[in-house]
């Protein structure tokens, strides 16, 4: 066991604080939405700032670890997540700390794996303060006591994990670009006659109560939703509800009508049950549920829903917001050319969700396994193997 801070190249250290004026323009700055979002931190949107002084004092480096100094929940206080891909000079928010780990005495990758496991959740919860808000201190963190087997066990523990996260990226980035690709060829559709929304699909509310839904049911909240992606991958189970719920069917569009802003609309891919926030739209005939699923999520869709939903705090998007909103027609050959591509697209990115939440599963299985030593490095190679 090695307390923290020794296994430190520099200091642990608070990030930025950027006043208004400075914002918009400069380097990238993370702020926690990112941290939150991508524990892999990489190439990926956030905002700009322009920041003065010393670049080795304000800037990320690949291998950085940043831990949430806090957070409105105690489990959010001293997130960790790792900086995987810089590519340009990105600095951190004062919200965040910064260590920058000593390669030649310890892995980033382990220690970034040690503090997502159970164990690290558990030395992390005993240096958690709660007042208005949860938070950790940077002196307290760098006391912790953190497990250090030789350099080599530590990068075989990390090359085991790190080949599932891999995995699991690689599916993300085919995901998305198959989401760009049914996007940018749903805009290029024209046609000498067009139809509106209403005349090939339908809002369906058939409600079950929630004594009725399955303890193993596939659930979807809002908070499942990846902002403008057409992938769900992220589900909750029938047994966690506690009140009724939509039921939805596989290849049905769910739109969320609850800040429609926050564009958050996907294919479902299997039945189950959803938030009443969310819209049920089922395509007439199946031959157009992604013509349906294209036409839902377009910016033309979100602003008629954005510009015409109710509510001032909490506004509500409604079917009669976007039914009327004009579609090619689905008859033309251009349009069931995009269906095609569409459909073998979406096949592919079902697949891919199915199996990140194997890869999931397994990771989140061997992680706690590996930290303890309950299992070798070489038997959780021949596991993974069956899975990458």
């Amino acid at each position: 066991m090695t307390a923290f801070g020794e296994l430190l190249a520099l200091p642990l250290r608070s990030g930025v604080t950027v006043p208004a004026a400075k914002r918009g323009s400069g380097i990238r700055m993370v702020n926690m939405r990112e941290l939150f979002a991508h524990p892999r931190l990489g190439n990926v949107e956030m905002a700009r700032v322009e920041v003065e002084g010393d670049p080795e004092r304000y800037h990320l480096a690949e291998g950085d670890l940043l831990f949430a100094r806090r957070s409105l929940t105690a489990e959010g206080a001293g997130q960790c997540a790792m900086v995987v891909d810089v590519r340009e000079p990105t600095t951190w928010e004062s919200s965040i700390l910064r260590a920058r780990p000593d390669r030649q005495v310890t892995d980033p990758s382990f220690l970034y794996y040690y503090f997502r496991s159970p164990a690290g959740r558990l030395q992390m919860d005993s240096i958690v303060n709660q007042v208005a808000a949860a938070g950790i201190r940077g002196s307290d963190l760098k006391l912790l006591d953190i497990p250090q087997p030789p350099l080599a066990v530590q990068q075989g523990i990390a090359e085991v994990l790190g080949a599932l996260d891999d995995k699991i990226a690689a599916n993300g980035h085919m995901m998305n670009a198959a989401d760009d690709l049914i996007r940018a060829s749903y805009t290029q559709l024209s046609s000498s006659e067009n139809a509106v929304l209403d005349d090939i699909a339908r809002s369906v509310r058939q409600q079950v109560g929630v004594t009725d839904i399955a303890a193993n049911a596939v659930y979807v909240g809002l908070e499942h939703f990846d902002r403008e992606r057409l992938w769900l991958q992220r589900f909750g189970v029938g047994g966690d509800v506690t009140s009724a719920k939509n039921i939805f069917e596989a290849g049905d569009t769910l739109f969320g009508k609850l800040r429609p802003y926050f564009h958050k609309v996907g294919v479902a891919p299997t039945n189950g049950v959803c938030s009443t926030d969310v819209l049920v739209i089922r395509a007439l005939e199946r031959m157009n549920r992604w013509l349906v699923a294209a036409a839902s999520s377009s910016a033309e869709a979100i602003a008629r829903a954005v510009q015409n939903s109710n509510g001032t705090r909490m506004p509500r998007a409604k079917w009669e917001d976007i039914a009327d909103l004009v579609v090619p027609d689905p008859g033309s050959r251009e349009a069931m050319a995009f269906e095609g591509l569409a459909e073998s697209l979406g096949k592919r990115c079902f697949a891919a969700v199915a199996e990140n939440e194997t890869l999931t599963k397994t990771r989140d299985e061997l992680l706690p396994l590996l930290m303890s030593g309950k299992i070798s490095v070489r038997d959780a190679e021949k596991r993974v193997e069956g899975v990458v």
